[in-house]
């Protein structure tokens, strides 16, 4: 987790790198039965990458999955607020990464075990 300062404003950014077989959930679940903006963003080295974006009630956050035909699964999630805070985060109105930022961050092979 990584949290950070832009014009002021506090965020935080979070990767996560699953070894195989540690998530089963499918790609497919991640988009059904969600009220979130989710969508398939394709297959990149093989496995599927779906972006899903979704507000919380305390904020808003962005994830995009890489689903590696490892078998690993890397994460990387951009919050509207800082994770890390000790006190009720502020809630920004928006994210300052983009999702073809994340991405790139899901999709970089330098996240693996």
């Amino acid at each position: 987790m990584v949290a950070y300062t832009l014009d002021g404003a506090r965020y935080s950014l979070m990767v996560a790198v699953y070894a195989p077989g540690a998530i089963t959930e499918p790609p497919s679940a991640l988009c059904a039965a969600s009220g979130a903006y989710c969508r398939d963003l394709g297959v990149d080295d093989g496995g599927p990458v779906v972006a899903k974006t979704e507000d919380i009630g305390t904020g808003t956050l962005s994830t995009v999955y890489h689903f590696r035909n490892t078998g690993a699964q890397v994460f990387v999630t951009a919050y509207s607020y800082d994770m890390t805070s000790q006190t009720p985060p502020v809630d920004n109105p928006t994210i300052p990464v983009t999702l073809d930022q994340l991405e790139g961050l899901a999709t970089d092979p330098a996240f693996a075990l």
